[in-house]
């Protein structure tokens, strides 16, 4: 008997295994982790999560085809930079993303570079790395939380952001989703070193062409929203903040608008002040995180801010003139 109940439970282990590799339980991006930038997600890489919901990132480890921004047409290339909010759900379709969303308020081609708990200092560590992306894009667009000025995330955990892929794909989903295994903690190797985020933002600016548009969008969590103070300073032309003495109206996130702008960042959008986001709770998945709905809410908002810059833009002449084509394709 108790031969047979092994081989059944065996039996049973298979199937369930089987059942949950063909759900794609378990079709989860990858990470690569280092002490510079701390995770990104593996580059070259695609998958179709619970069998319903497509994802891909590049040579650049940007979610979506591979990286082409062209000098050679009118449309603007925007590059996207953030943590979850960014990357988005897992489970929903791609479209409803944030950078897909945004490219179609726009009409843009929107390149967004996104891990979950990214902190500023992650994101400047990637553009670091990358300059020839900066190079080749009109806009830098970055959307920050209250958070974002502290310490930098490191890789910590196999269940969040797996570094490999899972050799049972049952295992994976009882440890991360039932049993919740707890996280192994950052290896001495891959703890990321902090540094003044605002000197190196400040830095960076400094060595960018002065064509690149640089905007921060303050995007504010549920409890910041109930925690408004009174109603947006009036006359903003477009939402946007140029290094004014305006009070800020929220608590939270608004308190990064003077490190930025002291950083040389002039334009610096808090979302909680456009009259379509304030008093929305349903626009929250969780203490966090938009919905599909409040991503195109968001989209628009953050099109309006850059649709207008792009016309200031043209009233002053081309922004792209003797501007290099994209990056090559063949490699990072």
């Amino acid at each position: 008997m108790i031969g047979i109940a092994v081989v059944l439970a065996v039996v049973l282990a298979v199937i369930a295994e089987v059942v949950a590799r063909l759900a794609g339980l378990a079709d989860v991006p990858v990470y690569e982790a280092d002490a510079t930038i701390g995770y990104q997600p593996r580059a070259d890489q695609a998958g179709l999560y619970r069998g319903r919901y497509p994802w891909a990132f590049n040579a650049w480890s940007m979610a979506g085809p591979a990286f082409a921004a062209r000098a050679d047409d009118d449309m603007r290339d925007v590059l996207l930079i953030g943590d979850s909010v960014v990357f988005g759900a897992l489970d929903s379709p791609p479209a409803h993303r944030l950078g897909p969303q945004l490219a179609a308020a726009l009409g843009a081609r929107v390149w967004p570079i996104a891990a979950g708990s990214w902190a500023l200092q992650n994101e400047l560590a990637w553009l670091k790395r990358h300059p020839e992306v900066l190079r080749a894009v009109d806009d830098l667009v970055f959307v920050l939380n209250a958070a974002d000025l502290g310490p930098p995330a490191a890789w910590s955990c196999t269940w969040t952001h797996p570094r490999e892929r899972p050799w049972s794909a049952l295992w994976f989903v009882l440890s991360a989703e039932v049993i919740k295994r707890g996280c192994e903690g950052t290896p001495a190797e891959l703890v990321v070193p902090p540094t003044d985020a605002v000197a190196d933002l400040r830095a960076l600016l400094a060595t960018l062409d002065r064509r690149l548009r640089v905007t921060v969008f303050l995007y504010p969590d549920r409890r910041e929203m109930a925690a408004v103070r009174g109603e947006p300073a009036t006359g903003r032309s477009a939402l946007v903040s140029q290094a004014s003495g305006d009070a800020p109206t929220m608590v939270g996130v608004a308190s990064l608008r003077a490190p930025l702008q002291a950083a040389g960042v002039t334009r610096v959008v808090p979302i909680g002040d456009d009259a379509g986001w304030r008093g929305q709770p349903d626009f929250y998945r969780d203490h966090i995180h938009p919905t599909d709905t409040a991503n195109a809410v968001l989209a628009q908002i953050m099109a309006r801010v850059l649709g207008e810059l792009t016309e200031a833009a043209q009233n002053q002449g081309p922004s792209r003139e003797g501007a290099a084509s994209g990056p090559s394709r063949q490699g990072r």
